[in-house]
């Protein structure tokens, strides 16, 4: 992988970055294990888009809220206090 390909795929992804860093980092001598590690890691497989990172976030939300009512319900506390 050169350093333009790993530009495409950060812009895919829609990740903020300093194009130029990222191509100063990919040219230096020893930047052979960096490029390794990029392929193996920074593929479709292991990226999110901004939408999936989103759908992501809000699934576990959802799960927490429903984990935290239920154990409420166990300790039969109420979600809310009524107040008279």
């Amino acid at each position: 992988m050169d350093s333009d390909a790993l530009v495409r795929i950060l812009r895919v992804y829609d990740t903020s970055f300093d194009a130029a860093a990222v191509r100063a980092s990919l040219s230096g001598p020893k930047s052979s294990d960096l490029v390794r590690w990029a392929t193996q890691h920074l593929t479709p497989d292991t990226l999110l888009t901004p939408d999936e990172l989103s759908q992501s976030v809000n699934f576990r939300l959802l799960v927490t809220a429903c984990l935290l009512t239920s154990r409420l319900a166990q300790l039969d506390m109420p979600l809310s206090r009524n107040r008279a």
